[in-house]
């Protein structure tokens, strides 16, 4: 198994040619090898049909996104590598939506003329299907959120009035696949730590891009947690029907709780494994340590700091611990 691993990495280093790299293989290859489950879900994405025909109805989605767009510098494969978990957030973003229509597409028995759908992905055996019943957008409980929790994301994606983000647009559909997308982002980040082994292990200035990485979308766990909780919360007082709709949905359960396992157990997976990299890192006499700054912990390797937004972590975390979330968290689990 491992002269096939050299191999394969000998077969991505091969792409790097004077100073230029084929990109779009590389990209490729790099999923194949360290996250299949995101190679497949790229393969099903460009897939589907821009035109979908289903009983009673034809539907031109459009076209497909260029995953290329996200990568900012197509010549260094440490940019690459680093910009490729944003890139599998986005494209999961718009797979939601055709792959629903292609999953239609094929069993045309579960489609409903009038009726709006999306998918959330979470491997190649484990996708989810559900019709989108009628919400409110997002930003209407933002003003039930604290003030010490309105950090970037609550702005970006709870209080932008902008009906064209998904929390606006589709209410608990779009908490709940901005939570699910940045769960694929994060295993992503995750995932790319074998690159790292194999290939800069003895590489301070690479480990930071992996860090960074890691630590850009972790906390997205916790804060979508809380936004999804919150908004179900707000729902119960002030749309009663929406919130009953939401609390006894079976597929609304099912999603919740299988994001929300898969994400806490990529979270559990790090902090297992970065004692590990960390103590093979210091033996190899890059010096790795963490330090407190203004209430923010700063994770140093060889002097050069990553923010891990602990102290974002923290706070929701704790925000979870509020007794009528507790009880909406229980009964989406139950």
């Amino acid at each position: 198994m491992k002269r096939i691993l050299i191999l394969v990495s000998f077969l991505l280093l091969s792409y790097i040619s004077q100073g230029q790299i084929s990109a779009r293989k590389y990209t490729i290859q790099i999923l194949r090898i360290y996250s299949p489950e995101h190679a497949l879900l790229l393969d099903r994405y460009y897939k589907t049909n821009s035109v979908v025909h289903l009983p009673s109805a034809t539907i031109n989605i459009g076209r497909h996104l260029d995953f290329m767009a996200y990568l900012t510098d197509t010549t260094h494969r440490d940019v690459i590598i680093h910009e490729i978990p944003l890139m599998i957030h986005e494209v999961y973003h718009d797979y939601s939506h055709r792959g629903a229509y292609g999953f239609l597409e094929k069993n045309p028995d579960s489609f409903e003329p009038g009726q709006n759908y999306i998918i959330y992905y979470f491997d190649e055996k484990n996708e989810i299907l559900t019709n989108v019943h009628n919400t409110f957008p997002a930003y209407e409980m933002a003003k039930t959120v604290p003030n010490h929790l309105k950090e970037e994301r609550f702005k970006i994606f709870i209080a932008d009035h902008n009906l064209n983000i998904l929390p606006q647009k589709m209410g608990i559909y779009g908490l709940l696949d901005e939570w699910n997308a940045f769960y694929h982002q994060t295993l992503m980040a995750f995932e790319t730590k074998e690159f790292y082994e194999r290939e800069s292990f003895q590489d301070a200035k690479h480990w930071e891009g992996f860090f960074s990485n890691y630590y850009d979308s972790y906390h997205a766990y916790v804060e979508f947690k809380y936004f999804i909780l919150k908004y179900i919360q707000y729902a119960k007082y002030k749309h009663s029907k929406i919130y009953e709709q939401i609390i006894l949905d079976s597929k609304i359960k099912q999603i919740y709780q299988e994001i929300d396992n898969r994400y806490k157990k990529v979270l559990e997976d790090f902090e297992k494994y970065k004692p590990l990299v960390t103590n093979f890192l210091e033996n190899k006499n890059i010096h790795i340590s963490e330090e407190m700054h203004s209430g923010n912990k700063i994770f140093f390797i060889q002097g050069v700091g990553v923010e891990t937004y602990n102290h974002i972590f923290q706070l929701y975390q704790k925000a979870l611990e509020d007794e009528e979330l507790r009880m909406i968290d229980f009964q989406l689990k139950n």
